[in-house]
């Protein structure tokens, strides 16, 4: 037997996460470890436990489940040991999707989904399976463009790497006007993981988003 995912269930209304522990305790090889209302001193316990999946509802008391998981991450020593996370909400808005994906989370996950799609969601959070394209990236960023973020650290983390590494920030600043307008990308966002990570982001998709903030992928 495959061992249980351990998930971390964050979310303010009482009613809905004791329904997501159900569900979820009543599903095969899925154990609920950790629940939560989003407080700053009940998520200062995560780091602490071993968790595969955190599961975390967009509408929180203080701050968004966005902003609570960027604050949460901040808490782990190391990039390696930060869980995954899932993002639900009420409503499925484009926008959101961008704000999670350039958080760092794995995937949102709307209440119409029901839950079997939380349950799939969970799943391939833990395989840490692709749940976007460079196409399918483009495209969204290309109907939700995120808000301009100027970073001095990331312009600077860029600027010092080494030729071959930037050479692919290059080419995908080059080929990134062609894939908003359609065109089928000769890049995947497979090959900008490992440089992903060694930047500090934890997905591919939250890095191309960070560089587009950034202005790095501006039309030349």
């Amino acid at each position: 037997m495959s061992q249980s995912l351990r998930i971390a269930l964050i979310d303010w209304n009482t009613s809905v996460r004791s329904a997501r522990r159900a569900i979820l305790d009543a599903t095969e090889n899925i154990t609920v470890v950790f629940e939560s209302d989003g407080s700053k001193d009940q998520l200062t316990q995560l780091p602490d436990l071993l968790v595969d999946v955190i599961v975390i509802d967009q509408q929180l008391d203080s701050k968004t489940g966005v902003d609570a998981f960027l604050t949460l991450r901040q808490s782990y020593e190391e990039l390696s040991e930060i869980p995954k996370a899932v993002l639900t909400t009420v409503f499925d808005i484009t926008s959101l999707r961008v704000q999670a994906l350039g958080a760092g989370m794995h995937d949102v996950v709307s209440i119409d989904s029901g839950p079997d799609g939380l349950i799939n969601a969970i799943r391939s959070a833990a395989s840490a399976e692709p749940v976007i394209d460079l196409a399918e990236l483009a495209k969204l960023l290309t109907e939700t463009p995120p808000i301009f973020k100027s970073s001095f650290e990331l312009s600077q983390a860029v600027i010092t790497l080494p030729v071959r590494k930037k050479g692919l920030i290059e080419k995908l600043a080059e080929e990134w006007p062609k894939i908003k307008a359609g065109s089928k990308p000769k890049l995947s966002l497979e090959q900008y993981q490992p440089l992903a990570l060694s930047l500090g982001f934890l997905s591919a998709s939250e890095f191309v988003i960070k560089l587009m903030q950034n202005g790095v992928l501006d039309a030349k």
